[in-house]
């Protein structure tokens, strides 16, 4: 019983870490100028993870068309929140948690040869 109870957290916490990077779609800000938004959280690198996100996002976009990107501009935010959680059993209780920080990005790029 104790196997499957540690295997069931463990997926769950794989699940919870892999869902934690957003990436938006690609928007066309005309004039040849797109932006992507990215999110990633403290386990996916938070404001860096957001930032390599949102860059292989526009790489990704600009190679399907044969070009390669080019940031005009990104801005990165750090988000924090805070998290408790705990259990009790008949025996006693625990509580963890504390802040964590998450970051974001908003770039702007163009596609070039």
């Amino acid at each position: 019983m104790k196997s499957l109870y540690s295997a069931t957290i463990t997926v769950a916490l794989s699940v919870l870490i892999c869902a934690c990077v957003h990436t938006s779609q690609v928007m066309d800000m005309g004039n040849g100028v797109y932006m992507v938004s990215a999110h990633a959280g403290t386990f996916n690198g938070g404001t860096t993870g957001s930032n390599n996100e949102a860059y292989t996002a526009a790489t990704k976009f600009c190679g399907e068309r044969g070009l390669h990107a080019i940031v005009l501009d990104a801005s990165s935010r750090d988000v924090y929140h805070s998290e408790s959680f705990g259990s009790f059993s008949q025996t006693g209780g625990a509580f963890s948690g504390g802040t964590h920080a998450s970051g974001n990005t908003d770039m702007k790029f163009k596609c070039s040869r």
